[in-house]
């Protein structure tokens, strides 16, 4: 068993999980500003 392809898709999932978080604070600023 090698971790590192566990950590490979970890860390591509928690990539993800941020820009989508950064992504929905963007879209409430803007919101916020109208």
């Amino acid at each position: 068993f090698s971790p590192k392809p566990f950590y490979h898709f970890a860390a591509g999932r928690f990539r993800q999980q941020m820009q989508a978080r950064q992504a929905e604070e963007l879209r409430s600023k803007i919101e916020q500003e109208k």
